[in-house]
This record gives structure tokens, C-alpha cells and sequence, in this order.
């Protein structure tokens, strides 16, 4: 399937719908328009229900809170009782982000 870049989305519509000339007369389609019958029903249902699922996806994800809280009291205590201060957890941060330190100066 080739996408033309001119194609405008009021020359989706059929017969060029909503879109006139002054006075009222219909506009001619733009260069590249789709005309009414060019496409098949069933590909324009799957392109909006396509369109519905993505925006639905991305309300989802902005319901996400970036931070957890929970995550976030819980590290707080287990800092307060002296969780993190061994060496064996100092061994294990740093070669979680040593890696990552690495990529970013590369």
C-alpha cells in the first residue's frame, strides 16, 4: 500500500463531503483524493479501530504515575534500618550502574 503525502483528510470523505467552495458549490477532490469506492469498507473499520486501541493505550499509560509510591516508602524504610549500608549492596549498585554510566560517556 502506497500513502500519497497530499492526500488530505477531507478527501476521505466521499464526493469530497464538508469540504465547498464559496457559495456553496462542492470543491473539486484534491490531487491524489480518494473517490468513493476506492477503498474497501473493512479497511477503513481496521484503520479506526486501529486509531481507538492506540489512544485508548496511551490514556492507559497516562494513568501511570511515573513514581510508585509504594516502592519508593519502602526503599525509604529500608534505608532508615541500615538495609543498604553492607558492602555486598555497594558491590551490586555499582555494577548495576557501571554499565550504565559507561553508555552514557561513550
Amino acid at each position: 500500500m502506497k500513502i500519497d503525502p497530499k492526500l488530505s483528510i477531507g478527501s476521505l470523505h466521499p464526493k469530497g463531503a464538508g469540504s465547498t467552495r464559496p457559495g456553496g458549490a462542492p470543491a473539486a477532490p484534491a490531487a491524489g483524493a480518494v473517490r468513493e469506492g476506492d477503498v474497501a469498507r473493512g479497511e477503513q473499520t481496521a484503520v479506526s479501530a486501529l486509531a481507538r486501541r492506540i489512544a485508548e493505550a496511551r490514556l492507559a499509560a497516562e494513568r501511570i504515575p511515573d513514581v510508585r509510591a509504594d516502592r519508593v516508602e519502602r526503599a525509604r524504610a529500608r534505608l532508615a534500618a541500615g538495609d543498604y549500608d553492607r558492602r555486598e549492596v555497594a558491590d551490586v549498585v555499582a555494577a548495576r550502574l557501571l554499565p550504565r554510566v559507561r553508555e552514557s560517556s561513550g
